[in-house]
């Protein structure tokens, strides 16, 4: 018989996938857009290390530099709500009648937006990622499949990059939910 380290010690997981949504960047209350479909959702927070070392006393290490990258594949990529959020005046939308247009390629200025990632857990309680101060880290990737192919879906990856909001203390992101202990 297996001789195991430890025990559960409460069964609080958080499983699946999450629902991924956006909103303009603001110190109140968001208004949060649903981006829709997504595939290969990652949230990872990015620390850079500094060494500091003394003559006289024991090195430290600080972190001089934290990031939350949000990145994954979407599959509506036809949300212009969305789209404005995340790339803001770096492009243009015109309505028509019956399309529309984006135009890019004349401004240069990234706008400042919000993302939240709500995810379950076993107790059907909501967890939230939210990450106050984002930027996409790259334009559009559109992976264009076979005509023939079993998933003919368009694909977008997308990387969005949360850093020190000045607006919140410079907090980067927030996880909310029913934590144990």
């Amino acid at each position: 018989m297996s001789e195991y380290q430890t025990t559960v010690t409460a069964l609080n997981l958080i499983r699946g996938s999450g629902k991924l949504e956006v909103a303009a960047y603001t110190t109140g209350d968001p208004s949060w857009i649903d981006v829709g479909g997504i595939t290969g959702l990652s949230a990872v927070e990015n620390l850079t290390i500094a060494n500091e070392e003394y003559d006289n006393a024991v090195p430290s290490k600080t972190v001089s530099k934290q990031e939350l990258v949000i990145s994954g594949v979407q599959l509506e990529i036809l949300n212009l709500d969305v789209w404005e959020i995340i790339r803001g005046d770096l492009d243009t939308i015109v309505q028509e009648s019956q399309t529309s247009k984006i135009q890019s390629g004349d401004k240069s200025v990234l706008p400042n937006f919000m993302v939240r990632v709500t995810t379950k857990n076993d107790d059907n309680g909501s967890i939230y990622l939210i990450g106050y101060y984002c930027n996409i880290n790259k334009g559009f990737e559109f992976a264009y499949q076979k005509d023939d192919g079993e998933d003919r879906r368009l694909q977008n990856s997308f990387e969005f990059v949360g850093r020190g909001d000045p607006g919140r203390g410079d907090k980067v992101y927030e996880l909310e939910g029913p934590f144990n202990g």
